[in-house]
């Protein structure tokens, strides 16, 4: 499978809430945009699901990665205890992974962790010692626990501050050229915000305009959101 199959993983992301969700696949977007020619793979374990990047389809060579589980989202590093963290971000007792917890993606130090990302994928390639990175630009999923514990998760979730986002004028005149003011009117709270916190993060003209584009559809559509299934209430 490609980047753009999303087919299991948002199976995978199912069972869990839709702040985790968002956050994840927000998280997947920028990884991806960052290393398009490494590998992602996936393993839905027992109680959460974890996702992460590799230059080859071994899960030893992952240098970052995404765990989704009953207390939300965490972006992790496989060989965290030998990066360079002046800031003392990364938290962790374990011999070599380190992470960071994200309850707000709106806060998440992307320009510091982009440099932590630099790091660990150097650390991953010198441990391939000259090897083939092979294949690449895929997304593998690896492994599918047979059974899960998270039916109950969404109860038992630590709840998130999320902050609040002010509509844009552009944003707002493309609702109402497109006619789709009372449709994203009818979306609960928590979808008009994120997406409009998604688009104006967007540090690109060209990214913002694209998921613009796809707020549109899905409204259109109404039965999508952030290209997962949505049954709107009756």
């Amino acid at each position: 499978m490609a980047r753009s199959d999303l087919t299991d993983l948002l199976k995978f992301l199912e069972t869990f809430p839709p702040e985790s969700r968002v956050i994840a696949l927000a998280l997947r977007d920028w990884v991806w945009d960052l290393y398009p020619k490494c590998n992602e793979l996936i393993y839905d374990n027992y109680n959460f699901l974890a996702f992460g990047w590799a230059p080859t389809d071994r899960m030893s060579d992952i240098f970052c990665s995404i765990a989704v589980g009953t207390r939300g989202v965490m972006f992790g590093f496989m060989w965290g205890v030998e990066l360079n963290d002046p800031k003392g971000l990364l938290a962790g007792g374990g011999k070599q992974f380190r992470s960071i917890r994200v309850p707000d993606l709106g806060k998440f130090p992307k320009t510091y962790v982009k440099g932590l990302l630099k790091q660990a994928y150097l650390i991953s390639l010198e441990r391939l010692k000259g090897k083939a990175q092979t294949p690449y630009g895929q997304t593998i999923t690896k492994s599918i626990s047979p059974t899960k514990r998270r039916p109950g998760m969404p109860k038992r979730a630590a709840k998130m501050k999320r902050e609040r986002h002010r509509m844009p004028d552009d944003i707002l005149k493309a609702l109402e050229a497109n006619n789709l003011f009372e449709a994203f009117g009818s979306r609960p709270p928590y979808q008009q915000n994120d997406y409009v916190g998604w688009i104006t993060g967007a540090k690109r003209e060209v990214t913002r305009i694209s998921r613009m584009a796809q707020m549109l559809d899905e409204l259109k559509r109404g039965h999508t959101y952030m290209k997962m299934k949505y049954n709107p209430k009756k």
